[in-house]
């Protein structure tokens, strides 16, 4: 096994496929259409994978620390990173995350 793979071969698929493609990708896009267009298609992107994320794999009975337990506990589990809330002001509705 390449050392690559062994690195690799307990994150899921998509991880190994989006972290061994996602910088020249971003080069890329940023040939191609610009910093600014890149920078906006990978907000998008990231925005589309947690709305699909959530609404797929997240109990949508949970209260505010519920589904922050919740989706830190299957990030996690999925190897996919770490979720801290920084700061949450839930009645300006407004979200400080740290993600690794």
């Amino acid at each position: 096994m390449s050392e690559r793979a062994a690195r690799t071969s307990d994150r899921p698929w998509m991880w190994q496929f989006t972290g061994s493609c996602s910088l020249p990708l971003r080069d890329i896009l940023i040939t191609e259409f610009g910093t600014e267009a890149a920078d906006r298609i990978y907000y998008k992107a990231g925005e589309l994978a947690g709305r699909q994320f959530c609404k797929q794999l997240i109990n949508k009975n949970n209260d505010f620390n519920g589904f922050v337990r919740e989706t830190q506990e299957l990030l996690s589990k999925l190897k996919i990173g770490i979720m801290r809330i920084e700061k949450a002001d839930l009645e300006k509705i407004e979200f400080y995350v740290d993600g690794s």
